[in-house]
């Protein structure tokens, strides 16, 4: 889901793929096409949730999004990633 535009650069979410494959990543992309992998989410039981399910919202260098799964119930989380 790209969304966020900052120097050239798209962000986004992926619901699964990443370092550990079935948890999903926020990733920028640049103008020329060049990926990168910002954050993997762990299995929800680690504490920064899983599976994102929304567009991320760029402010003042921090992406935030939320999570289907983890947080206290297992029912999401709100993150925050750096982009810097």
């Amino acid at each position: 889901m790209p969304n966020s535009g900052s120097n050239g650069k798209r962000s986004g979410t992926t619901y699964f793929g990443g370092a550990y494959y079935y948890f999903g990543t926020v990733f920028s992309v640049t103008t020329a096409g060049k990926e990168t992998i910002i954050h993997s989410f762990e299995a929800a039981s680690e504490g920064d949730g899983s599976n994102p399910v929304a567009p991320v919202i760029n402010v003042n260098g921090k992406l935030y999004g939320t999570t289907e799964y983890g947080g206290t119930h297992n029912e999401g989380t709100v993150f925050a990633v750096s982009t810097k």
